[in-house]
């Protein structure tokens, strides 16, 4: 799902990024559903969810909003609540999270439960290669903390920093706190030709 100010090349990335997850993730099906989705009288109007969320300040990317205001009412959605479906929402605003007591300067990507939001307002201003790897990187980033990727303290390579990450080389599940650090994992996994680590593909369960 995206709101109307996301452009094609960043609903392509979004689709691909998807399509990769579905197939590493017990091959489950996956769907485009647009700006409006609808289902038995049921809808979820992202655009109105996104457009009705409050200003929390003005950034360099525009109006920024928190990001659990769009994300639950998507998470709370009669639709949402029945379907089978995991929700993946991409957004043009830029986005920040409570943590703790204090909001956070920014957030690429959030995820709670089965629904995780990300924005691509801060990949704008980088060369199209790099705003695609950015967003698709994001994406399986905050699906794998849908399926609890990286949670298992026990295993090595893994740390708490906001949330619970991987700290493999190579690894979407690698915590960056800058677009230049993420950018950095992302690309080393796609040279490596993988986007999990073996030890977060262990957890998916996939046999490929």
């Amino acid at each position: 799902m995206y709101d109307n100010g996301v452009d094609q090349l960043e609903r392509k990335a979004a689709d691909e990024a998807v399509k990769k997850a579905a197939k590493i993730f017990q091959n489950r099906p996956a769907f485009t559903l647009g700006n409006l989705v609808k289902v038995d009288g049921y809808e979820i109007p992202i655009d109105s969810l996104v457009q009705n969320s409050p200003i929390l300040r003005q950034t360099a990317y525009g109006n920024q909003i928190d990001v659990d205001g769009v994300h639950s009412a998507v998470f709370n959605s009669k639709l949402h609540k029945n379907s089978p479906f995991i929700g993946v929402v991409l957004t043009s605003k830029d986005l920040t999270a409570k943590f703790g007591r204090n909001y956070l300067n920014f957030c690429f990507g959030y995820t709670f439960g089965d629904v995780t939001i990300q924005s691509v307002a801060r990949f704008r201003d980088m060369s199209d290669k790099n705003r695609e790897t950015m967003i698709e990187g994001v994406i399986l980033h905050e699906l794998g903390h849908v399926f609890h990727l990286a949670e298992d303290r026990n295993r090595s390579h893994t740390e708490y920093n906001l949330g619970m990450h991987c700290t493999n080389l190579g690894c979407v599940m690698n915590q960056g706190l800058t677009r230049e650090a993420m950018l950095k994992h992302f690309k080393i996994a796609k040279k490596m030709g993988r986007i999990y680590c073996p030890q977060c593909m262990l957890e998916t369960g996939s046999q490929n």
